[in-house]
């Protein structure tokens, strides 16, 4: 880390009077929401690398430098790459770890945990279509990011498998949709260098379902 990037974080510390840094004993398995890994414990330090939803990282310090609720993390993305995430944008796996948001909806370790309910993986799009409209039902689409680069598209699967685009959704947005039973949701985010990934589908369900995103 650089003279100036060292500086910048301990400005943001001690001016924030939330220094409390906390080292764990060895590295703890995590995973992230997807988002920007930083060169400092700040919003606006340097972006240094990002992560997709599901991945793993491994955290080695709590900083103890507070954003609406959550810490920021010290952590190791791989490939010799350190930065810091937001705890509001990381998770685990298995059991709850302090200062993170809940379970990982994804897992994209070697072997993925078992989907959320009611979620298909994206590789069975061409497999879904939305079967009838006789039940009406709605889902809601909740964006939690750091800013406009945490943002989404959403698509419904009409009745011969087709995506037809309905939203463009950012960071702090909520977004609620009726559709029908059986009707399949298609969420994909933006990709370096251009163009969309899907991250997951959403099938609607018998009295609503909310979604977060990250």
């Amino acid at each position: 880390m650089n003279s100036k990037l060292i500086a910048s974080f301990f400005i943001t510390i001690f001016t924030s009077g939330l220094f409390t840094l906390t080292s764990f004993a060895e590295a703890t398995e995590a995973g992230s929401w997807g988002g920007n890994v930083r060169a400092a414990p700040d919003i606006n330090s340097k972006k240094i690398g990002s992560l997709r939803n599901g991945d793993p990282v491994q955290l080695l310090e709590n900083t103890g430098v507070m954003m609406n609720g959550y810490p920021w993390f010290r952590i190791n993305v791989g490939s010799g790459l350190l930065g810091y995430q937001w705890g509001g944008i990381l998770c685990s796996y298995d059991a709850p770890i302090k200062g993170t948001f809940q379970i990982c909806e994804r897992d994209n370790r070697t072997m993925p945990a078992q989907a959320p309910e009611n979620t298909v993986s994206c590789a069975e799009e061409d497999k879904l279509r939305s079967k009838r409209g006789d039940e009406k039902t709605n889902i809601q689409f909740n964006v939690i990011g750091e800013n406009d680069e945490t943002q989404f598209k959403i698509y419904w699967l009409d009745y011969k498998g087709h995506r037809q685009f309905y939203k463009h959704v950012f960071a702090g947005d909520t977004y609620n949709q009726q559709t029908f039973m059986t009707h399949p949701w298609v969420v994909t985010a933006p990709i370096p260098g251009g163009g969309e990934d899907c991250v997951a589908i959403y099938m609607s369900k018998k009295g609503g379902r909310t979604v977060s995103l990250r």
